[in-house]
């Protein structure tokens, strides 16, 4: 049971989505889209890092958590479901000037989502030939094998081998056919999503292929990677 004080009746949340697949899907650390109404008064970014928790009177927790704002506008805002909330039922509270508005949803070990353009081609590898290293992004692979305060990115200059990577296995398949997974991480400048660098197998035809990537057991929705000889 929540009880939200103050509820607003101009401020009101709509609905939240996972801001890669845009599916009800999240896990510690996911970008999440919020949609609404008069969740703010004006359009900002954050323009920093780490990524500030109020802009423009506008402020955000999970189960009393404070979420960081990635940007904030009337009809939307983006904020970083936190890493300490863990799993289970979790409710949004949105604070527009002391204007609150509430909304639930189930945080999950791991909900990925896959970042993709508007004709679903993986960002920023469209096309790749076979055999060459292609890079993706997602978002809602969870918790980090390296401690990950919510909100900010890794240091410039952090090693490889100590950027924080996802607890739960990360494969991807291109075609149906596993690729060789060369790297996953958060690199410095970013919060909340995760790179992959991988393998086009040799063996996947040229053509337009789909891109799956799975962290824990759990996929993504399905980009699409052009591969070339």
């Amino acid at each position: 049971v929540a009880f939200v004080v103050g509820a607003s009746q101009s401020t009101a949340i709509t609905a939240v989505a996972n801001g890669a697949s845009h599916a009800q899907a999240f896990a510690p650390g996911t970008v999440m889209e919020v949609y609404g109404t008069q969740l703010s008064a004006s359009t900002a970014t954050a323009g920093v890092l780490p990524l500030p928790i109020s802009r423009d009177g506008v402020s955000a927790t999970v189960n009393g958590v404070s979420a960081p704002l990635y940007y904030v506008s009337p009809g939307q805002i983006n904020v970083q479901v936190p890493y300490e909330i863990g799993i289970g039922p979790a409710v949004l509270g949105v604070n527009n000037n002391g204007q609150v508005a509430s909304f639930p949803f189930v945080v999950a070990a791991a909900a990925p989502g896959l970042f993709t353009a508007a004709d679903g081609s993986l960002v920023p590898s469209a096309t790749a030939k076979q055999g060459e290293t292609a890079v993706a992004y997602i978002t809602g692979d969870g918790d980090t094998t390296t401690f990950q305060i919510t909100g900010a990115s890794p240091a410039t200059g952090t090693e490889i081998s100590k950027l924080p990577r996802p607890k739960l296995s990360v494969t991807v398949t291109v075609g149906g056919v596993a690729a060789s997974v060369a790297f996953v991480g958060i690199p410095p400048g970013l919060v909340g999503v995760t790179q992959l660098n991988f393998v086009v197998p040799t063996t996947v035809p040229a053509g337009v292929q789909p891109v799956v990537v799975s962290v824990g057991g759990v996929t993504t929705q399905a980009g699409t990677l052009t591969v070339t000889q």
